[in-house]
């Protein structure tokens, strides 16, 4: 049984179980993972209002860009004009062997609603993990809760069919701990 409901403060939680073995699997990098989750379905929410409202000059915006608030940037962006709309862009980066960081993201406009809204597709992990090959469980016993949301996007990506694009990367991120290694 998979579940995503919230904590005592109201932060989201994630739970997986299968005959007790593993228990609830505390919010995937104590809750970071899945606040940032959330926090995406918001923006995404916040979107859809502003475009209703006529704020997009086309009614639509045409990108939406995602990035984290404590990014060090080393270089200017690729122009969006130069990256292809029929892809979700990524900075290349260390993730390759397990997963996709989205630490920043380009995405087109109509792939947004999905790619924003993956918070609410949590119920469904084994379906989504079935896309890399594996389950909810095995990804989670093999990868604990450090790399398991890079995982989640990238065998999201191959279920929603998404595809996934990279350009060099502009940014950094300044880490407070090196026991963390996604």
């Amino acid at each position: 049984v998979i579940d995503v409901g919230s904590g005592p403060t109201g932060t989201p939680f994630l739970s997986l179980n299968s005959s007790r073995q593993l228990g609830r699997l505390h919010g995937w990098g104590v809750n970071r993972v899945l606040r940032d989750l959330y926090g995406q379905d918001r923006f995404l929410n916040d979107l859809l209002r502003c475009e209703s409202q006529g704020s997009a000059a086309s009614g639509r915006y045409r990108w939406l860009v995602w990035t984290r608030a404590d990014a060090i940037w080393m270089a200017q962006h690729p122009a969006l004009g130069l990256l292809d709309e029929h892809h979700v862009w990524v900075p290349d980066a260390c993730d390759h062997f397990v997963g996709v960081t989205e630490h920043h993201a380009v995405v087109p406009r109509k792939f947004g609603n999905t790619f924003f809204s993956r918070y609410k597709e949590l119920d469904s992990l084994d379906e989504t993990f079935s896309f890399c090959g594996t389950s909810a469980i095995f990804e989670a016993q093999s990868l604990g809760h450090g790399c398991l949301a890079e995982r989640y996007l990238r065998c999201f990506l191959r279920r929603k069919k998404i595809p996934l694009a990279r350009f060099l990367p502009v940014a950094a991120l300044a880490r407070d701990s090196p026991s963390v290694d996604c």
